[in-house]
Formats: C-alpha cells, structure tokens, sequence
C-alpha cells in the first residue's frame, strides 16, 4: 500500500515524464520541418547567437534525446528482467548505445571544431555572403552560401579546396552585386578566386593562378589587400570589354556585357553566331606576358555532330591601352602569330 508522499511523487514523475515525452516530440517535428525546408527549398539553418548554432546541432540534439530515453527504457526492462538471457541482451543494448553514443559524440566534436563561419555583407545592405570553412587533418574546403534572412542560408554557389596552414587567409570585395572571393591555397603559392553573381545566382568566375614570387600578400596590410582586389576588378573588367569587342570585330553588334556566360570550369564565353548547324563563340585564355593584353580563342562547333571537336577559327588579344582588337590570324595553337599580334603580346 502506497503512502499518500509516495503517490504524490510518482504523480509528479508521470508529469514530469509527459512532459518530456512531449518536449522530445515538439524537438523531433522541428527536425523533420527543417528537414523538409532544406529538401524542398535549400534553405538550411544558421543562426548566430555569440557562436553560430546550425541545423546540424538540432540533429545531434535529437539524436543526444533519442539515447537518452532508449538508456531510460533499458532502465526500465533491466528492473523488470529476470532471466539471465535477457539481462544479457539489456548490457548488450548498453553497450551498443554507449559505443554508439561516444562515436557520434566525438565526430559531432571534430566537426564542430573544424568549421567556422564568416560573413561579408555588400556596402549596400542587399546581399550577405556566408562563408563555411571546413578543415580535417591537412586538407579542407571552403563553401559559399547566401544569407536568406536571420534564420536561414541558402543557394551554395561554390566549393573549394583549401589548405590548413592557409585556413583564414583570403579577402572579399564587391562590385555592386557581384561578390569575389581570393583566398590561398597549398601554403600560400597559390591563389583562388571566385566571384559570385548574387543578383543572376550564378558563379561567374573559379579559378587558380600562382602567386609564386608575386609581390602582394593578401595576408599582409590593408593596403596590400585592397590592391590585390582592385587589380581583380579591374582584370575582370578588362576580360568582359574584351569579349565584347571582339563580338563587335566579328560583326555582333548587339553582343553587351549581359550576354556573357562561363563554362563549367568558369572561364568567360560569349556566343558570336548560332544557327541550326553551329555555333561560333569565344573564350577567355589568358593575359599576355607583358601584362598588356588580355588573350582570347573564337571556336566554330558543329551542333549536329556530338564527338566533334571544336575548331580554331582565330586567336585574339585585346589591347588594353588602345582597346583595339588584333588578330593573329593562327587557327592553332602551334601557328606562328601576325607580326602585330606578336609585337602587342611581346611574344
């Protein structure tokens, strides 16, 4: 017979544990809704409160709940067991939990502490870019997503590798809504850039270059910062110009800056002529040894055949000083070049 304190504090156990029961299944619907957020929409969550709390720890919280009332409920049967065998299956299930428990204790630890977050947001207010470095061992990635609001991130433009001795190194600037992004790679003797369209939400630009010998360190003054991004800017604007007049010198008219697109690998292209048959475009090689002209490559492709290659119809530099297109007049890569083309490429 039960004393009235007893039933009193087993009435105040059975609250207590419906409302846990119920916090866990309020916790577990607000998983499964980010979840379904994430799946239908890309959208993810990130706040940040002093440290940034993602949508991941929810996961690890839930997961953290689930052990919790499968220890309780192993408790519970181990009170009630009385054969051996399923004493036996009880301290197995322990083990398995507990086993189980420090693994995803210990990768939620490593991962937690292998991420940090960084974002930049435009001198206009309009866009923010948030900035994901993941670091394990001696490698690691960085990966670009758009703040949506306060709650969530979304649209990952790009990913890519870096270098943990080269973890934090990089610097950002924007041109009205286009945001580029160079940080080093492989201690320091490389350098990556990407820039990100975020009113088109397209990746304009991912690219690598050395920066071996090079004088400016982005990792030095800010000086030296804000001259390594004007010399981006103005180098993708020289690319774009170019293209466009180079369109013009083979009779596009109409070809603006808005009809530039990029291959997969991020190189800038424009379509020249398009027809049922074919299509002529060109793209954006390199810059000249001698600084002063930005090189370009026109290609004819035939639609009609898929393992066609395509074929050289020119290569181009535009010069920067006089913004004059000149021909090489090569239609591939072993042709030796016009006398003009050569001496403004200084080859």
């Amino acid at each position: 017979m039960l004393t009235d304190s007893e039933k009193i504090r087993n009435i105040k156990t059975v609250r207590i544990r419906r409302a846990l029961l119920v916090a866990s299944a309020c916790w577990l619907a607000i998983c499964a809704l980010l979840l379904v957020v994430e799946r239908q929409t890309g959208m993810i969550l990130l706040i940040k409160l002093g440290v940034y709390f993602r949508q991941t720890d929810l996961y690890f919280l839930m997961g953290a709940i689930c052990v919790a009332w499968i220890i309780w409920g192993l408790i519970c049967a181990w009170r009630r067991a009385i054969r051996k065998v399923s004493k036996f299956a009880i301290v197995l299930a322990w083990v398995m939990v507990i086993l189980g428990s420090l693994v995803g204790m210990f990768a939620e630890l490593f991962e937690r502490a292998g991420s940090s977050y960084y974002e930049f947001s435009s001198p206009n207010g309009k866009h923010t870019l948030v900035a994901e470095e993941s670091t394990f061992l001696l490698g690691g990635s960085m990966n670009f997503y758009e703040r949506n609001n306060l709650l969530f991130i979304g649209r990952q433009f790009a990913s890519i590798p870096i270098d943990v001795s080269s973890s934090g190194s990089y610097s950002v600037y924007w041109q009205n809504d286009v945001v580029t992004f160079v940080g080093c790679t492989y201690d320091h003797a490389h350098q990556r850039v990407v820039s990100i369209d975020f009113d088109s939400g397209k990746q304009l630009e991912n690219y690598e270059f050395s920066s071996v010998g090079s004088s400016v360190d982005i990792q030095g003054t800010d000086e030296n910062i804000q001259g390594t991004d004007d010399n981006l800017a103005q180098q993708n604007n020289q690319i774009t110009k170019g293209l466009v007049a180079i369109a013009h010198h083979f009779g596009s008219g109409k070809a603006e800056e808005k009809d530039i697109t990029y291959t997969a690998k991020g190189v800038p292209k424009l379509v020249l002529n398009k027809d049922a048959k074919q299509i002529t475009y060109v793209l954006y090689d390199r810059e000249s040894a001698n600084e002063k002209c930005a090189l370009y490559v026109v290609y004819k492709e035939e639609l009609a055949a898929s393992d066609a290659e395509p074929q050289i119809v020119d290569m181009l530099a535009y010069e920067y000083s006089t913004e004059k297109v000149i021909s090489s007049g090569k239609r591939d890569w072993a042709d030796a070049g016009s006398l003009a083309y050569c001496t403004a490429i200084g080859e």
